[in-house]
């Protein structure tokens, strides 16, 4: 074994890059059902890692296959500072991500629904008004319901630049948004 290390330091070995060319719903897809299939397959030791890569999977999709102008489906009106600032953006899931997760290993929804659920960029000081019990409730129908609930005044707009009515606008508009 240890000959073959020292063999090491006299080759130069090549260097792997796994660099997307970009990403597609469908591939995206068919990666969370695989995970999905490997997650209830696996020992309970190695769950949690799949569990992780699941997430890992789920979020730089769902920030790729969005209007790369926005980087969500839905935006405040108002401009934002730069990151990390209280007025600066926070990508926030319209229906709490970890709702959607569940809702996807209950095969409740798809893995292409669950991918194009909504997002929002928020600001910084704004997703404190989610913490505590609206941090988990999803409004399903209704998915800006909880930003009411939460006190969120500010004007929200669409990719498309629609004003999104926080009491009216629903699932199936959204899905009209995004062509689902």
């Amino acid at each position: 074994m240890r000959k073959l290390y020292k063999s090491f330091d006299n080759t130069v070995t090549s260097r792997y890059s796994f660099k997307s060319a970009g990403v597609s719903i469908s591939e995206s897809a068919e990666s969370l059902v695989f995970l999905k299939k490997t997650l209830f397959d696996a020992s309970q030791i190695i769950q949690p890692s799949i569990y992780d890569a699941m997430k890992r999977v789920v979020r730089d999709a769902q920030k790729a296959l969005t209007p790369k102008s926005t980087k969500a489906w839905y935006t405040y009106s108002q401009a934002f500072t730069e990151k990390g600032t209280p007025t600066g953006p926070h990508l926030e899931h319209v229906i709490p991500f970890n709702e959607g997760l569940n809702k996807f290993l209950s095969n409740d929804i798809s893995a292409k629904e669950f991918l194009l659920h909504p997002t929002a960029l928020i600001h910084n000081v704004d997703k404190y008004k989610f913490k505590g019990i609206l941090e988990t409730i999803a409004t399903w129908e209704y998915p800006f319901h909880r930003y009411k609930q939460a006190g969120i005044t500010k004007e929200i707009v669409s990719c498309r630049g629609d004003v999104i009515d926080l009491s009216n606008w629903t699932i199936d508009d959204h899905f009209d948004l995004v062509g689902y």
